[in-house]
């Protein structure tokens, strides 16, 4: 891929673009117009300009977002909510060369609770950092989150390879009837590469989503009109080239 073979000038010295840590991760996956250290994108985030600092609180965490501090930056890959809307489980990706790192924490994880993840945060002096060109993710308020936590509609699996039989992601939320639509939004990071995006409600017809791609990272988005009230399943699924 282009982070490993992508080159650029710098002071008259060739070399990679991104090169091969974990900020050029980041970087690779934000679409960042260069490779940026994790002392740049404190500088970016304190500015708040394509870059902003969100805090300390695990709470505060959706994906795509990332977790920075001095030497070091991990990409938020998932993020998943109980039916009382607190975050369950948090997927994180990290490049450790020579290989990426996914670590999974909370309900399901392979390396420790949430309360783990926020000791890290915390006693490891990290910020959640935002990239402000990438659309936010989730349901709004009014669209009634949570969703369920094992399928949920902003959960697609990586590298996307969901097309009509290939088992795209599902939730479900409650929706106000007195909305005449509701915002269905999502996020997906992939490698292969994703055309578009569908939704289909209650095993409907599928319809598309507005999607727009930034870098590796792909957000996706509909007004979609209110069903009649109370739960339904929610659909969504990326279509390849």
């Amino acid at each position: 891929s282009e982070l490993y073979t992508g080159a650029a000038n710098y002071n008259g010295n060739i070399m990679p673009t991104y090169s091969n840590d974990c900020s050029a991760f980041v970087s690779y996956c934000w679409d960042s117009e260069t490779r940026f250290t994790t002392s740049d994108f404190k500088t970016l985030g304190d500015r708040g300009t394509k870059y902003a600092n969100v805090g300390t609180s695990v709470s505060l965490l959706v994906p795509g977002q990332a977790l920075n501090r001095s030497g070091h930056i991990i990409l938020v890959y998932d993020v998943a909510y109980d039916l009382d809307g607190t975050i369950s489980h948090v997927t994180t990706i990290e490049q450790t060369p020579p290989i990426v790192r996914k670590r999974s924490w909370g309900v399901g994880g392979n390396y420790g609770s949430i309360a783990d993840l926020q000791a890290k945060i915390t006693s490891g002096g990290y910020m959640i950092i935002k990239n402000l060109e990438i659309d936010s993710v989730g349901l709004e308020e009014y669209a009634s989150v949570p969703l369920d936590g094992a399928e949920y509609v902003n959960r697609i699996a990586s590298p996307i390879s969901s097309r009509v039989n290939d088992g795209p992601a599902s939730g479900t939320g409650t929706v106000p009837s007195s909305s005449e639509t509701f915002a269905l939004e999502g996020w997906s990071f992939h490698k292969n590469g994703c055309d578009s995006f569908e939704y289909r409600i209650d095993g409907g017809e599928w319809l598309p989503l507005q999607t727009l791609r930034k870098g590796m990272l792909n957000s996706f988005y509909a007004d979609v009109p209110t069903p009649a009230a109370g739960t339904h399943a929610v659909t969504v699924r990326g279509i390849l080239p």
